[in-house]
């Protein structure tokens, strides 16, 4: 979902009701580009995950490759947790 609003952002960021600064837009944008589609693969991180898939759409990545770095980071997540409760347990 926040890959499509991300899309539709490129619009608003302008608007005076719009809740981050120009400056600060233009910024994420900035940083997403400079790090590029692999930063997708920490979209399982609290906060910041969100951010991430937002400036995903925003900077027109790929719907294949953004889904594909995506499970790939959270399938990553759950399996470490998986792991660790499996260890934890024998």
């Amino acid at each position: 979902m926040n890959w499509v609003l991300g899309r539709g952002i490129d619009g608003l960021h302008n608007r005076r009701w719009f809740p981050v600064a120009t400056d600060r837009y233009e910024q994420a944008c900035r940083t997403f580009r400079r790090f590029g589609e692999w930063t997708l693969l920490f979209t399982w991180l609290p906060v910041v995950g969100d951010a991430l898939t937002l400036a995903a759409g925003a900077a027109r990545v790929n719907l294949g490759v953004f889904v594909a770095l995506v499970a790939t980071g959270k399938a990553a997540r759950y399996a470490v947790i998986v792991a660790g409760g499996l260890w934890a347990t024998a």
